[in-house]
């Protein structure tokens, strides 16, 4: 892949006021890197490398890129 380029995105929005658990799924390696959310700026930069569930506030947007 080329530098600085995003090939896989997974963008999760919450419009519903209480949080919503939604399952990140693996796919290939590398897992997923946090990289914005408009919910808690400190999770920003976190990498999931496993399927877990991720809790998703309410009223909240995140983006997730593949490294």
């Amino acid at each position: 892949p080329e530098a600085g380029i995003w090939h896989d995105a997974l963008l999760l929005f919450n419009p519903f006021e209480g949080s919503v658990p939604f399952r990140i799924p693996m796919w290939g390696e590398g897992g997923w890197v946090l990289e914005l959310t408009t919910a808690d700026n400190a999770q920003q930069g976190m990498r999931i490398t496993e399927e877990m569930d991720f809790d998703l506030a309410g009223r909240s947007i995140v983006l997730f890129r593949r490294p």
